[in-house]
């Protein structure tokens, strides 16, 4: 039997072989975008979304290591087939998820006016808008990932990755179509 054969009829090994191959290249094409932004926009616009994009770095720190603990907890409880402990994880950390993308979302919009206020560039304004909507995305997605842990579930995140895939590929044209505009509202979705 190939190798082809092999994965085709192991389901334990084509999930976890359709969700590399799909995270691999999602991982390459934003590369290749990366490559194409610093073509399209000049220096000064990338150091404008770089310089506020860095605080991104930091959003992970707000989760407080709970989606790092269900991450790690969640495959052990289930392995128990604790499901109601399992359930109990899952609901403390989406309530957790949801107070931290709230306070991300309110400091974005508070950070938002008080540059308005100042009377900085629009790009600043939007691009504090732009980030907000990325890092809001962001956490939401540490619970998720930290989820779905099951082979059905990695399937679903598959699939997510994908339709990410997808929409990326589409959006990258509005940075060529409006530069660094375009890279606000691709961020943004």
């Amino acid at each position: 039997m190939n190798l082809y054969q092999r994965i085709k009829s192991n389901s334990l090994v084509k999930t976890g072989a359709n969700y590399s191959i799909t995270a691999t290249t999602a991982s390459v094409v934003s590369m290749v975008i990366s490559v194409l932004n610093m073509r399209w926009l000049g220096p000064a616009e990338l150091g404008i979304w770089q310089s506020l994009y860095v605080v991104s770095a930091y959003v992970p720190f707000l989760q407080l290591g709970v989606q790092s603990g269900l991450n790690l907890d969640l495959p052990i409880l289930f392995g128990k087939k604790d499901e109601q402990k399992a359930m109990d994880y899952i609901a403390n950390a989406y309530f957790i998820n949801i107070i931290v993308t709230s306070i991300i979302l309110i400091v974005g919009i508070i950070a938002t006016v008080v540059v308005l206020l100042k009377g900085l560039e629009l790009k600043y304004v939007f691009g504090i808008l732009a980030l907000t909507a990325v890092n809001v995305g962001s956490s939401i997605s540490y619970h998720f990932i930290a989820r779905y842990r099951s082979t059905m579930s990695f399937d679903r995140l598959t699939g997510i990755i994908r339709i990410q895939l997808c929409v990326s590929i589409l959006c990258v044209f509005f940075i060529y179509l409006w530069g660094f505009w375009g890279l606000l509202i691709y961020n943004a979705v």
